[in-house]
């Protein structure tokens, strides 16, 4: 693979000059092109992943990619001092979506708004990325409800 190198000079203080060199081992930074056109990288991501509002989406991301503001991820990056949520159960994502006493109205109002969908007992898998056996308007509507259940919560209000 080949390397690309960028290399910038700027003057500090007006007194000396630096040079730095970036160097990248891939060109994913380039934008694609197809037949002369810029690809739509959309295409190749499902309907379902850009449901609901952006608040909603931004919340849902940052559990499906383990980015977010639980005691169980904070703890493993030292900022947290505690892995375990305020019930007591470490705060893993499946404790929050499924498990945790703090928010059983909210979920009681998801499970009975996916039941009407023919969905029983959600797994936390398909509360965060749906289910290919289900048609891509049903998992539209099981991400929206998710995230509706996410922001009802109020855990990741600041």
């Amino acid at each position: 693979q080949q390397q690309t190198s960028l290399q910038v000079i700027y003057q500090c203080n007006n007194t000396h000059m630096e040079q730095l060199t970036c160097i990248s081992k891939s060109n994913w930074w380039r934008p694609r092109f197809q037949n002369g056109t810029l690809r739509n990288n959309k295409s190749t991501v499902k309907d379902r992943f850009y449901a609901g509002n952006r608040k909603g989406q931004i919340l849902l991301n940052r559990l499906r990619s383990e980015t977010c503001d639980l005691n169980y991820y904070l703890h493993q990056i030292n900022l947290a001092e505690s892995p375990n949520c305020f019930c007591g159960e470490t705060e893993t994502i499946d404790h929050f979506l499924l498990k945790c006493t703090r928010h059983d109205n909210p979920r009681l109002e998801l499970f009975h708004a996916l039941s009407r969908l023919g969905i029983a007992r959600p797994k936390c898998k398909t509360l965060l990325h749906g289910d290919d056996k289900f048609q891509e308007k049903t998992n539209i509507l099981i991400l929206k409800h998710t995230q509706e259940f996410i922001i009802k919560t109020k855990r990741f209000s600041r």
